[in-house]
């Protein structure tokens, strides 16, 4: 891929239609595999992702288009802390990464 698409530039329908069904997919593995392996329920991960990405914009002012998801890099982090803190004590621990990582100086 040689050119460069800036905010306001628009892919060709193909190119358009291929990168959404890959999207898609990739999406389907944060937002409902990688909760269900956690034990938490993806309708709260869809909600939380809607949500974030909103505020995002919002704050981005809609110039940096992105849908924010869950990653499995912090599968095996978030198993350990449930088997020995339990549900409570890993979303106590998703919540203190995410305000630090808003409080960050880089973000």
């Amino acid at each position: 891929m040689d050119e460069l698409i800036g905010t306001e530039g628009r892919l060709p329908f193909k190119r358009w239609v291929s990168l959404s069904f890959q999207h898609l997919f990739s999406m389907l593995g944060g937002l409902v595999v990688a909760p269900l392996i956690i034990g938490i329920n993806p309708s709260a991960t869809m909600f939380c992702s809607g949500a974030g990405t909103l505020f995002y914009l919002f704050i981005t002012k809609k110039k940096m288009p992105i849908f924010l998801c869950t990653s499995f890099a912090y599968t095996a982090p978030l198993l350990i802390v449930r088997e020995k803190y339990g549900v409570e004590g890993m979303m106590f621990g998703v919540l203190t990464a995410g305000l630090m990582s808003c409080s960050s100086p880089s973000s």
